[in-house]
C-alpha cells in the first residue's frame, strides 16, 4: 500500500489507514495532519461544526507512543462524530442555536466504546437541526455541502458525516438514522452507511429524536469498513462467512420502493439488477403487502410524539442548562419550526394515535415483512436508497421529480424509512453515478436480527462492484 503524500493518506479507507499504521508506514500524527489539511482545504463544504487540532495533534502523538494501532481495533485513526452524539470535548449542538456551547458531562456510551477501541475523536460534524430533516440546509450553523457539487445537498440528517468522510477530511464517521439519515446522505455523497438492527448499538448520550427509531450508525467508504465499525459498535467479534453470488437471494419489491423514480436513478438501478443476474444473484419479484400504508400508519405518529417526549428529557438529565421552550424558541430551520416545533404545543400527537401506531401498525408492519423474508426465502430486499439524485441547496420544501413538485423530506425518504419503522437493519451502498456523475446508492434491508447476514451479503457484492467515493 504506497502512500507517499498528504493526499494519498487522506483518501486511505478506515481499514487501509489501520493497515500502515500497524505497519509503521506512517504514524497516526501523520495521518492526522494530513487529515487537518484536507479539512482546511474542504472548508467550504462547512461539513464540521468543532474541532481541536491541537487536541487531535496531541491525541494522536499519544496513540503513536502508546502503539494503540498494534492493540485497539481502530486505534490511532481519528473519527467524524455527528453533532448530536455526546462527548465531553467539543460541544454536542445538535445542529442548534440553543445547544452552541454545550459540553456534555460524559461521553454518549457509542462514543465511549469507539474511544475505548483506540478510535480518536477527530472533530463533530454537522447536521440538519436537531436531525428533523434530510438537507443538512442548517441556518443555525450553516448549509452543508455536497463533495461532488457543491450547490447540492449532501442528505441529511447526517449531511456533516457524510460530507466529510466522502471528502477525505475523515477516513470514516458515526451518524444517526431515525428515518434514513445515515443511508440517505451515504447514497448521495458516494458512500457505505449502514442502520443496524434497532437495538443493537446502544443510544444513551444522544440527543434523541424517536427512541424506537433511533441508531447511530456507521459511514464509511467501504463496506469492510462497515463491518469493522460495526463490531466496535456491537461490542461484538466475529468472522462473516463468505458468500458465493449464486448462494444469494434478493427480494426486489416494485412496488413502493422501484415506482416513480428519477430517470437518472431508474437506469443505472435497472443496469445494477442486470448485472447482478449475469453474476448469478438470485432475484425475486415479490412486492411487500401493504408495505406502504402500514409505514405511513407508524412513521410519523412515532417520531413526533417520542420526539415531544424525549427531548426534553435529554435536555435535563444531561444538564445541558437548556429548557425545551428556550430550545424551541432558538431554532432557526423554517421546515423545523413548521414541522416539528408544532408539535410540541397546539398539534400535539395524541397519545391514542401514538398508541394504535406503536402497539397495532407497527406489528402489523413487522409481520409483513417477516412473512415475506420467509415466504419467499430471501436474504434482504434491494431497491434505490434514494429515489432521486440530491438537489439544489436551498429546496427544502419541494423538489421535482419527473415533472411534479413533490415534498422534499416525503421524497427523499420513501424508500428508508419502511425499514426503519419495521427496525430491520440496512445498509445503502454505491453502485455508480449518474450522467452527471453523482453519486447513486442501493439499499439491502435485511430481517430484524440478521445484521452480520446482511453485511455478508453486502461485503459479497463490494467485490464485484466499484464502491469508493471520488468526488474529486
Amino acid at each position: 500500500m504506497p502512500v507517499s503524500t498528504a493526499s494519498d493518506l487522506c483518501d486511505l479507507s478506515l481499514s487501509e489507514a489501520l493497515t500502515g499504521l500497524r505497519a509503521r508506514s506512517f504514524s497516526s500524527l501523520e495521518l492526522a495532519e494530513a487529515l487537518i489539511g484536507r479539512a482546511t482545504e474542504k472548508a467550504s463544504l462547512n461539513a464540521l461544526t468543532d474541532h481541536d487540532w491541537h487536541a487531535l495533534r496531541t491525541d494522536a502523538a499519544m496513540a503513536d507512543q502508546n502503539r494503540l494501532a498494534e492493540t485497539g481495533a481502530i486505534g490511532g485513526v481519528p473519527l467524524a462524530l455527528k453533532a448530536n452524539i455526546a462527548t465531553t470535548h467539543l460541544t454536542t449542538n445538535a445542529g442548534t442555536a440553543a445547544l452552541k456551547s454545550y459540553r456534555a458531562p460524559r461521553n454518549a456510551e457509542i462514543a465511549t466504546r469507539l474511544f475505548d477501541a483506540g478510535g480518536l475523536l477527530g472533530a463533530k460534524a454537522g447536521m440538519h437541526e436537531l436531525a428533523f430533516g434530510i438537507t443538512s440546509n442548517n441556518p443555525a450553523t450553516g448549509a452543508i455541502h455536497n463533495p461532488y457539487d457543491e450547490t447540492l445537498i449532501p442528505g441529511g440528517s447526517s449531511g456533516g458525516t457524510a460530507a466529510a468522510v466522502a471528502a477525505g477530511i475523515m477516513p470514516a464517521g458515526i451518524g444517526t438514522d431515525t428515518g434514513g439519515s445515515v443511508r440517505l446522505p451515504a447514497a448521495l455523497c458516494g458512500l457505505v452507511g449502514f442502520r443496524p438492527s434497532l437495538g443493537r448499538y446502544p443510544t444513551t448520550g444522544i440527543v434523541p429524536m424517536a427512541s424506537t427509531k433511533d441508531t447511530p450508525g456507521p459511514m464509511t467508504k467501504t463496506v469492510d469498513d462497515a463491518v469493522l465499525l460495526d463490531q466496535v459498535m456491537a461490542d461484538t467479534i466475529y468472522t462473516l462467512p463468505d458468500l458465493n453470488l449464486g448462494d444469494i437471494r434478493l427480494g426486489i419489491p416494485r412496488a413502493h420502493f422501484w415506482d416513480d423514480l428519477d430517470p437518472e436513478i431508474a437506469g443505472p438501478a435497472n443496469d445494477f439488477l442486470d448485472r447482478l443476474a449475469s453474476w448469478g444473484v438470485i432475484l425475486i419479484e415479490a412486492d411487500i403487502p401493504d408495505v406502504t400504508a402500514l409505514s405511513l400508519s407508524v412513521g410519523f405518529p412515532v417520531a413526533m410524539y417520542e420526539a415531544t417526549q424525549e427531548i426534553p428529557a435529554f435536555l435535563e438529565e444531561w444538564n445541558t442548562g437548556v429548557s425545551i421552550q428556550s430550545l424551541i424558541d432558538a431554532v432557526r430551520s423554517p421546515d423545523v419550526l413548521h414541522g416539528l416545533v408544532p408539535r410540541f404545543g397546539e398539534h400535539a400527537i395524541p397519545e391514542s394515535m401514538y398508541r394504535e401506531a406503536i402497539d397495532v401498525a407497527r406489528p402489523k408492519l413487522i409481520a409483513a415483512y417477516e412473512n415475506y423474508f420467509r415466504e419467499k426465502e430471501v436474504g434482504a430486499v434491494l431497491f434505490p436508497t434514494a429515489p432521486l439524485p440530491p438537489r439544489e441547496i436551498g429546496r427544502d420544501d419541494f423538489v421535482t421529480l419527473n415533472g411534479r413538485s413533490v415534498a422534499t423530506f416525503a421524497a427523499f425518504i420513501r424508500n428508508t424509512d419502511p425499514g426503519s419503522n419495521a427496525g430491520l437493519p440496512g445498509i445503502s451502498m454505491p453502485i455508480g453515478t449518474t450522467i452527471d456523475g453523482l453519486p447513486i446508492g442501493m439499499e439491502l434491508d435485511g430481517p430484524g436480527g440478521s445484521d452480520r447476514s446482511l453485511l455478508a451479503i453486502a461485503q459479497a457484492l463490494a467485490t464485484a462492484i466499484d464502491c469508493r467515493p471520488r468526488p474529486y
